[in-house]
This record gives structure tokens, C-alpha cells and sequence, in this order.
């Protein structure tokens, strides 16, 4: 009886050796992963048959605690743990710590959370990572599935709230890891908002995004819809670096489906009506950003977007007066300041060569000039926008002066509807007729007057060429003017454009260049 027991007790001893042996064996892997991964702790714990680390701190993530119980497979449970997915990105996907293929152990967590930077992406998860991680929230899902070439890949689905500052709106990402990434965003009401889009949120359209990145190589491939505009990407995408480089493609869409992406923020859309179809490739590269836009249109046609009795004998439009105030002012051929085509001496040659060499062709957008003024701007210089003098006519009878592309989307409609309704000489005598020459003074007859105290039909070819070159900045020339002064080389490159369109003659233009300029205001 007595062997018994002490065979009995001997077995005890040698199961509690071997569970302390396996406790300090696991203790031991433990903290070699945690420290080849840069981890710290504030505390460490000590029972017989169990440890446990608290408040563990990694690159990348953290877990309230960790602890590991003497079994086989030895037991490890962390809690609470959190995993920044942007800072483990940019870490060296080489490093990935010590293999734990050569020893057993079951890995469970509680309660865990996955970051991108300080956005929650999945909270609540739970569930073994360790033979297989199998975790399960209640938003999402996260596990890893081994496919019949014994090709492992991480499969997550999630369901969240967006709240980005471009993005909002509630959405279900699905995501399959692998030696790729890919990934696919759902949001039946995406909400897009942008200073450069609208000054407003743009209205809530089904959105559907579906993502191919290499992460080994950074490649990204990009495609889907938003709303019913298709759009894709490739290029790559260094989240380490927070870098990207695309060439952006959005195919011809008709005009209707991208006037409908904007909503309120192009009123008038509701009563026009629109045909013909638009696009553009774009390349996009940054930090710094540096962007180039390739434009691309056909058939374009917009009816209904001028208000009703526009062609009327009388127009009335916003202006600032000469103190910046906004008032209101008339013009039209039965106005007594009315100036036509005929009377206003070389004004009108003299303001296409300046701003539309194009103008008497094109429909009303001019895209080389888009794209050249998107050149220019990227050399350093001015941006002028591109706009011709049917979209500038557009923007100073109807549109503000916001910089954005619903803007530039409305001054194109109201361009289409101008060059539908007036011919090209009632269009440029309507706009010699309403721009702006300087604070408070608009229109040729008001500029002639103000300027040299003549009228339209007197000023000489110098003057004319003058005028048209101050549209750019009209109150910061009139404030030269003021002093005696004008800005010559633009003056004589005007003059340079006139001769080169053939409006005048080279000895016109070297007698123009040689006379003199004085300025009569008041």
C-alpha cells in the first residue's frame, strides 16, 4: 500500500515538474517573440502554473495582458490586444520574428481591436489565432483558410461606419490576404466630400471599389463604380512612405450621369438637359503632389441651363462695385452703354488674341487650353484656368468665383447652353459688353472712358490691346494705371497674338508697339 502511494505521489510530483517545466519552456518562447518584435511590459506575474504579462506595448499594437497556462498544447491567451495595421504595414515585411511552427501552443484572443493609424477598422474580435486563427466580432470576421495547394490567405470581412474626412457613410469591406492583397468596399450610400469638389457634400450614391495590391512590389491595381461612373487605377501605393503614384482613368460617361454625381451643388441640373459623354486620365503622384490631367469630351450638349428670357433686349447680372460691394447691373443692345461689335474699334480682336485664340471654332471648351494652362501651372506659373471667353462670359453673368470643380462643371453647362443660343459675334460683343476692366468698371464703353476719356470707336490699336491684356487682373492694373504705369511686355504680346492670327498686319503691329500709351483717369 505504501509503494502505492509513493508511486502515486512520485507521478504527481513528476506531472507538476513537467507542467512548471512547460510553463517556464512556453514563458520562455513567449518572451523571445515579444522581444524580437520590440515589445515591452509593465509587469510579469508569477503562479506556479501560469504567467501572465500586463500592459504590453509593440510597434504596431498593444494588449492589456497576456498570460499562459501550463498544458499541452501550452495555452496562451491575450486580452484586449489592439493592432495598428498602417504601422505594421510600414514595418519590414522581412522581420517577422521567430517561427512558431516548431512547438506547440493554442493562442487565443479576447477582445480585439484593428486600427488603421487612430481609425477603428474591427473591435470586439474573438477567437483562436493559433492552430488557425478563426476570430469573429460583432462586425466582422477575421480567419485563415489553407487552399488545396496548401497556399495559405487571411480572409476578413467587416461591416463599419466611415467617418473619413473625404468618406462617410456605412460600408462592408471584404479583404483576402495572401501574396496579394485584395479587397473590395461596398457602401450603398457613400457620402464624398472635398473643398476641390463642391463647397457642399456631395449627394449619397452606391459606391463599389475592388482593390489588387502586391505588397512585395507596391503595385496596386484599382476599379470600380461611383454612382453610375466607372473609374480605375493602377500604379503603386507605399503605405511606409504614405506615397502614391496613379495614372487615374475614368472612361467616357455620359453627361448626365456625371452632372448626377453632384447633385444640389449643380442646380441646374434639374431643368437642363444634357447629351454627349466626358472623361479624363489623370496622373497622380505625392507627396508633394504633383498632378497632370488629360481631359477628354465628345458631342457635348446642354439645353435649359440659361434662365428663361435670357435673350431678351435686357440682361441683369451680380457684379462688386468699386468698393467690393455686391450690386446688380444691366446691359443689353437696348441699354444706352450698349457698345456693338462695330463701334468698339479693335476691342474684340484684340481680347481673343488675349484670352481664346480658339474662339471662333470651338464648341464653347477649348481641352488643349485646359490642358496647357494645367502645364503651365505645374511649371510655377499662374494658373489661368483654362477657361475660354464663353466659359469666362458663363462665370461673370451666373456663377461665383469658388474654385471648384462643380463650379467649373456648371461654367461648362452654361457655356454649352450660350454657344446653342447666340452666335459666336453675339457672344463676344455680350462679353466686351459685361467684363470687368477694373474695380467698378465694366464694360468696353465704361474701360474706354475711364481709361483714356474716349469712346469705344476712338481708342487706337494700343489701347485696344491694352484693355484686353489687363482682363487677367483688371484691379490691380487699374491701381498701375493710376500711377502712370502698365505692364508692357503683356501689352505687346497681345499685340505679337494679332499679328500671328492675321487680325493685323506686322508694320500695324510695329507702329503699335512704337506709340505712346497715356493714361487719362480720372
Amino acid at each position: 500500500m505504501r509503494t502505492r502511494w509513493w508511486l502515486l505521489g512520485a507521478g504527481l510530483v513528476a506531472l507538476f515538474a513537467a507542467l512548471v517545466f512547460l510553463r517556464n519552456w512556453g514563458v520562455g518562447k513567449v518572451e523571445q517573440a515579444l522581444q524580437s518584435r520590440e515589445c515591452t511590459w509593465e509587469s510579469r506575474r508569477d503562479d506556479p502554473l501560469a504567467v501572465r504579462w500586463r500592459d504590453i506595448a509593440c510597434p504596431g499594437g498593444l494588449a492589456r495582458q497576456i498570460s499562459i497556462r501550463a498544458d499541452w498544447p501550452i495555452d496562451v491567451r491575450v486580452d484586449g490586444p489592439q493592432v495598428d495595421l498602417q504601422a505594421w504595414l510600414g514595418r519590414s515585411r522581412g522581420e517577422a520574428g521567430p517561427s512558431t511552427s516548431n512547438y506547440n501552443a493554442d493562442i487565443r484572443v479576447e477582445d480585439m481591436t484593428v486600427l488603421w493609424g487612430e481609425r477603428i477598422l474591427l473591435d470586439g474580435l474573438s477567437g483562436p489565432v493559433r492552430p488557425e486563427p478563426d476570430l469573429s466580432g460583432p462586425d466582422g470576421t477575421l480567419k485563415m483558410v489553407t487552399g488545396p495547394d496548401g497556399t495559405r490567405a487571411v480572409i476578413g470581412a467587416m461591416k463599419l461606419e466611415l467617418n473619413l474626412p473625404e468618406l462617410q457613410g456605412e460600408a462592408s469591406v471584404s479583404v483576402r490576404a495572401a501574396s496579394t492583397i485584395q479587397a473590395e468596399l461596398r457602401m450603398p450610400a457613400a457620402v464624398i466630400r472635398h473643398p476641390l469638389l463642391a463647397k457642399e457634400p456631395l449627394p449619397s450614391q452606391p459606391m463599389r471599389l475592388h482593390l489588387d495590391w502586391t505588397p512585395h512590389s507596391n503595385e496596386v491595381a484599382l476599379q470600380g463604380t461611383v454612382g453610375e461612373v466607372p473609374i480605375s487605377a493602377t500604379g503603386t501605393i507605399q503605405p511606409a512612405a504614405h506615397t502614391i503614384d496613379l495614372v487615374v482613368d475614368v472612361p467616357a460617361s455620359p453627361l448626365s450621369e456625371v452632372v448626377a454625381l453632384f447633385g444640389s451643388s449643380v442646380p441646374e441640373a434639374g431643368a437642363g438637359r444634357f447629351s454627349g459623354q466626358l472623361g479624363l486620365t489623370a496622373k497622380v503622384a505625392g507627396p508633394p503632389w504633383r498632378v497632370e490631367i488629360a481631359p477628354t469630351a465628345t458631342d457635348l450638349v446642354a439645353k435649359g441651363v440659361l434662365p428663361r428670357g435670357f435673350r431678351s433686349q435686357m440682361i441683369q447680372w451680380n457684379v462688386l462695385d468699386a468698393s467690393g460691394n455686391p450690386t446688380s447691373r444691366q446691359i443689353g443692345p437696348a441699354h444706352p452703354d450698349w457698345t456693338p461689335l462695330g463701334q468698339a474699334s479693335r476691342v474684340p480682336e484684340a481680347v481673343v488674341a488675349a484670352e481664346d485664340g480658339a474662339f471662333h471654332s470651338h464648341p464653347g471648351f477649348d481641352l488643349r487650353a485646359i490642358q496647357e494652362a494645367l502645364a503651365q501651372a505645374k511649371a510655377g506659373e499662374r494658373l489661368r484656368g483654362g477657361s475660354t471667353l464663353t466659359q469666362q462670359l458663363a462665370k461673370n453673368l451666373f456663377l461665383s468665383g469658388e474654385r471648384t470643380l462643380a463650379r467649373k462643371l456648371r461654367e461648362l453647362l452654361y457655356a454649352l447652353d450660350l454657344e446653342g443660343n447666340l452666335s459666336k459675334s453675339a457672344l463676344l460683343a455680350l462679353y466686351i459688353n459685361v467684363v470687368e476692366f477694373g474695380p467698378g468698371i465694366y464694360g468696353i464703353r465704361a474701360a474706354a472712358d475711364e481709361y483714356f476719356l474716349k469712346q469705344p470707336h476712338g481708342l487706337s490699336l494700343k489701347e485696344a490691346a491694352f484693355l484686353a491684356s489687363i482682363l487677367p487682373r483688371p484691379r490691380s492694373a487699374h491701381a498701375q494705371a493710376r500711377l502712370g504705369k502698365a505692364h508692357h511686355a503683356r501689352v505687346l504680346a497681345v499685340l505679337d497674338r494679332m499679328a500671328a492670327q492675321g487680325v493685323i498686319t506686322g508694320t500695324q503691329r510695329d507702329q503699335a508697339r512704337d506709340a505712346p500709351l497715356r493714361f487719362v483717369l480720372r
